[in-house]
């Protein structure tokens, strides 16, 4: 487990909202297997990645797949 400090405690970087994302690259693992793998961390960015993955699947280009790592406004 990583750990990072906070304010002088240790805490897992895992706890709460906001901290390091750790774990599998989920859009990786979809163009990996032949899928179409988008990032978005930010609204803007998953507007964006929406649309493009709709427009891929419409046109029958293969399946989609949107790893959304968003904050919370």
């Amino acid at each position: 487990m990583v750990e990072q400090r906070d304010r002088g405690r240790r805490t897992s970087a895992h706890r709460g909202v906001g901290r390091a994302r750790f774990g599998p690259d989920f859009a990786a693992i979809a163009r990996a297997s032949r899928a179409l793998g988008l990032k978005a961390t930010s609204h803007e960015e998953f507007k964006a990645a929406l649309a493009e993955a709709l427009d891929h699947v419409q046109h029958r280009r293969g399946p989609a797949l949107i790893d959304a790592a968003i904050r919370p406004e």
